[in-house]
């Protein structure tokens, strides 16, 4: 069996119960076979689906497999992904798929597929295998569905940003909650409360931003760091190394995203003079045309 990457997993899992719960409900329903995690960069796809993973003992006989395809730059690449993970190496496609289905040995399966934006025409594929595999389920994350035949699109949504009646702000509390990781001197206090709110509402409720902003706490406290959000990007230069690359900085997520998928998807063309919180909208703005 395949776990997912542990670096997500040392952090606390904040603000999506909800969703969680919906993904697994979702997941378990025998008629499913195909789910696709849909949002934007740095929403939390990955990171809801590692811990959907650790919520899942016992319910899939066959193993759960999680392959991440964020390297992979060709469609057909996606099946050699799989079989590498399985333990399976240099076959023609027919016989890796013959081979990947006799690894889930009939049983229940579920296999998990990380960042397909990029190469989202593998649905070719994708489909070979549910049809190869009838107790196979495949969970993937994606920018946008993959519009295959029984396929049921999951979107992930920016955290909220205002309280509800008996919570704080499901934003404001990761911010706090990476704050409190990044520095143990951290405290909620009056005088910082209302500069995080801000924070979160400017970054539009985005965990990546959210997060990369809290690991700053340790040098500028959060009023100075609000003041900082109107200039460049360089002000999130600097994530936790474990993360994935394209994860480390805003400036490395929205370039990732941009150079695989966002400019099909987005109005803006990226300059480097634009401030964060106007990069921030153009990674959210989802119906736009393309640039020219």
């Amino acid at each position: 069996m395949s776990l997912p990457s542990s670096a997500t997993l040392r952090t606390s899992f904040v603000g999506r119960d909800a969703e969680l719960a919906s993904l697994r409900s979702l997941i378990l329903r025998p008629a499913t076979r195909l789910v696709t995690v849909t949002g934007v960069g740095g929403v939390g796809k990955t990171r809801l689906v590692n811990e959907l993973h650790s919520h899942l003992d016992g319910q899939f006989a066959g193993g759960i497999w999680f392959v991440p395809v964020a390297h992979v730059r060709e469609p057909e690449q996606v099946l050699a992904a799989v079989a590498t993970r399985v333990g399976i190496r240099d076959l023609d496609a027919d016989e890796t798929i013959r081979r990947v289905v006799e690894r889930f040995d009939g049983q229940p399966s579920l296999l998990m597929l990380d960042n397909l934006e990029q190469v989202i025409e593998c649905g070719t594929i994708i489909a070979r295998l549910l049809h190869a595999a009838p107790a196979l389920t495949i969970l993937a994350t994606s920018r946008q569905p993959l519009h295959l035949l029984g396929e049921v699109e999951f979107p992930v949504r920016p955290l909220p940003v205002k309280a509800s009646a008996d919570s704080e702000p499901p934003a404001e509390t990761l911010f706090i909650a990476r704050a409190r990781e990044s520095s143990y001197r951290f405290v909620v206090t009056d005088d910082n409360r209302k500069a995080i709110a801000s924070i979160t509402q400017r970054l539009g409720g985005l965990p990546l931003a959210i997060e990369l902003a809290a690991s700053w706490v340790k040098v500028l406290p959060p009023q100075r760091l609000l003041e900082n959000l109107d200039r460049q990007l360089d002000v999130l230069v600097r994530g936790r190394r474990d993360l994935p690359e394209r994860q480390q900085t805003m400036r490395s997520a929205i370039a990732w995203s941009y150079s695989r998928h966002l400019p099909n998807q987005s109005g803006h063309c990226f300059g480097s003079s634009a401030s964060l919180r106007g990069l921030l909208r153009s990674v959210m703005s989802s119906a736009l045309p393309p640039c020219r």
